[in-house]
């Protein structure tokens, strides 16, 4: 049962912040780190230290940057001006092995999923 204090779109959500959390365990915590915090197994293999993902609120003045997010995940957007991009282009990589007509949807969601769980993960 829903917890009637919470918002209503609490619940809905849930099943998506889950998923996120699941997509964010295979393919982030390798260089993040499980709590997110850039300390994951590969971090110090990588040129450039993972961010810290509990911090991106409070790195924003206190508001979670959705957009640059989704773009950072997406990847195929970046430009050769950002320098090197050590972070798998993920966008790309999703949308294989999915129908060409579905693989866009696919890939947001599956990024709206890992946005969803890293918003959860916020510090204050």
């Amino acid at each position: 049962a829903a917890d009637s204090s919470a918002p209503a779109y609490a619940e809905a959500t849930d099943g998506a912040v889950s998923a996120g959390r699941e997509r964010f365990v295979d393919a982030c915590a390798f260089c993040h780190g499980l709590s997110g915090t850039g300390n994951g197994m590969a971090a110090s293999m990588l040129e450039q230290q993972p961010a810290d993902l509990t911090q991106l609120s409070k790195n924003n003045a206190g508001r979670f940057p959705l957009a640059s997010i989704y773009s950072i995940i997406d990847g195929r957007m970046s430009t050769a001006a950002h320098g090197a991009r050590d972070m798998p282009v993920w966008g790309n990589i999703w949308k294989k092995n999915v129908p060409e007509q579905y693989a866009e949807y696919y890939v947001r969601g599956r990024i709206l999923e890992l946005i969803l769980y890293l918003d959860s993960i916020q510090e204050e």
